[in-house]
């Protein structure tokens, strides 16, 4: 689990805790509603869009062997991440790292000291459809921004320029400076 220069490769150690782990179940946990019952010959089982209505399951996750095994995908939405970035969002964790050192735990996976990745995998594609999911489920878009700002910027970011200047307006009726 470490490089030759000793440094810990954490590409390795994310294939470890997620492949211990019983995705299906960490993601049922967390409020997916799987309603697959066997996944595909690439790993992904059907389940509902979270933070969304969804009548007809456009999402999936995967509970394959391969690389995505742990990944969310929402096929209408747009969104995709692994299980920490889903957990941060979803669940009760400060961010994906405290998701990951939960889930590590979990899976009996011990994780090295030092220095840790930056950048999270998930990602949300800039549309309406993002900013209602964010919207909706409230904690991801507290967590876009710094403690001392509104929600009405980052909703504004998600949404083309010619309706950020019609909501910007509606938001910041809902939303004010911390």
């Amino acid at each position: 689990m470490a490089t030759g220069k000793g440094k810990a490769d954490w590409h390795e150690i994310t294939r470890l805790i997620l492949d211990k782990l019983d995705i299906r179940a960490e993601y049922e946990a967390l409020g997916v509603d799987v309603t697959g019952r066997n996944p595909s010959g690439s790993g992904w089982i059907q389940c509902r869009a979270m933070g969304r209505e969804d009548r007809n399951p456009s999402a999936a996750i995967n509970v394959g062997d391969g690389q995505a095994r742990g990944r969310y995908k929402d096929f209408s939405g747009g969104m995709s991440c692994g299980l920490f970035d889903f957990a941060e969002n979803f669940g009760n964790f400060a961010d994906w790292k405290e998701a990951r050192k939960h889930y590590a735990e979990k899976a009996g996976v011990s994780l090295p000291k030092g220095r840790q990745p930056k950048k999270a995998t998930c990602k949300f594609p800039r549309s309406k459809t993002t900013t209602r999911t964010l919207l909706a489920t409230g904690r991801s878009i507290s967590r876009v921004l710094p403690k001392t700002h509104s929600v009405a910027p980052v909703v504004a970011w998600r949404l083309s320029p010619r309706t950020q200047k019609n909501t910007r307006s509606l938001f910041s009726l809902f939303t004010a400076p911390i």
